[in-house]
């Protein structure tokens, strides 16, 4: 199923038809005429004034109107179309740079004078000049990360590197802090690895040692430098963005559940295994498939036997999870000791908490 057929009217929950046009797409419902159309569409459609002012104004409100958004489902703020104190009134939702417009408004608002508004958006906006993408070529709706020299190292080695990404809103510090944690604890673990992870390691024959503890502190443990520097790189690379459309309590919820979620599933086809898991990996897949979900259309770059490669999220992720079909069955098959069930696992929980996002 695609991602699009999933979007619900924000006013009368009806299923939004997606269209496209040489313009960007479009949702529709048929049920009760309204539609949701990208800022990046706009432009394009309407007197660039307008949509600066809408997009303006939008960006300064605090306070969330009573619907959510049909992509994200955050609440949407409420903005007038223009100055005009009887302006059509629309849901703008800035996280996904999405217009919500009423039976009529999307026609009422092609027909508006430009306002004497606040300077263009664009005009406002620091110079971008990446490396690989253009601010021309970029996607509107998410922002082009300047791509300096050093951030193309993670992707030659494989590494996914956010090309055009959604625009943060707050800074995710309990990102930072937890990046920290697993650093320093993983970093004073490689002195005594072995005995570190025979006393915190997850053994799946003896699941509840510790009162069950180990389920935890295995997250904070990993085998080497290398696997403890791919799972930092994803966890800031992609939790950022979750945490931002999360908050604090949902995000450790999510990267909790989604460990412990890999770890149990891990258990439950390896019972009686004595050889201890350790790593983030279950909690940071689900940190991947939320943000695959959440964040279909972002780009990521990498370099496939040296080309330079753009992929949209949800693409990227269907490749995560044959790679995770691949591994299990090349370890079906004697391959390496990776406990790939623990990151399916990890994926569920992250698939159920975007489910749960969507309703709230």
């Amino acid at each position: 199923m695609a991602f699009f057929e999933m979007f619900q009217c924000p006013q009368c929950q009806a299923r939004l038809t997606h269209s496209r046009s040489e313009n960007g797409d479009l949702w529709a419902c048929t049920a009760c005429g309204g539609r949701a159309a990208r800022i990046s569409l706009l432009r394009k459609a309407f007197a660039k004034s307008v949509v600066e002012w809408v997009w303006d104004i939008a960006r300064k409100q605090k306070e969330a109107g009573p619907r959510a958004c049909p992509i994200c489902a955050q609440r949407m703020v409420v903005v007038p179309a223009s100055s005009d104190a009887e302006s059509v009134r629309l849901d703008v939702c800035t996280l996904c740079h999405i217009v919500w417009f009423d039976h009529k408004e999307f026609e009422q608002v092609g027909a508006l004078v430009p306002p004497p508004g606040p300077p263009s958006l664009r005009a406002a906006r620091p110079a971008v000049v990446p490396a690989v993408v253009s601010a021309d070529q970029a996607t509107p709706e998410y922002e082009a990360a300047q791509l300096t020299w050093w951030r193309y190292i993670p992707a030659i080695i494989g590494m996914p590197v956010e090309v055009e990404s959604p625009p943060l809103q707050r800074r995710p510090v309990a990102t930072w802090v937890l990046a920290g944690s697993i650093a320093c604890v993983s970093g004073v673990a490689f002195s005594a690895l072995r005995p570190a992870v025979g006393v915190f390691g997850l053994i799946p024959a003896q699941a509840l040692r510790h009162g069950g503890l180990t389920l935890v502190t295995s997250f904070f443990l990993h085998g080497g430098l290398l696997h403890l520097f791919g799972n930092l790189y994803f966890l800031l690379v992609f939790g950022d963005n979750v945490e931002d459309v999360l908050g604090l309590r949902r995000y450790l919820l999510l990267l909790v559940g989604a460990t412990i979620g890999g770890d149990l599933l891990h258990i439950l086809f390896s019972p009686g295994s004595s050889t201890p898991i350790i790593g983030a990996s279950g909690g940071i897949s689900g940190l991947i498939v939320f943000y695959g979900l959440q964040f279909p259309m972002a780009r990521l770059g990498l370099f496939v036997r040296f080309v330079w490669v753009k992929i949209r999220a949800k693409w990227a992720l269907g490749f995560w999870f044959v790679w995770q079909y691949i591994g299990m069955a090349a370890q079906a098959a004697g391959g390496p000791n990776i406990a790939y069930l623990a990151h399916i696992g990890g994926a569920v929980v992250g698939f159920t908490f975007w489910l749960a996002s969507r309703k709230d």
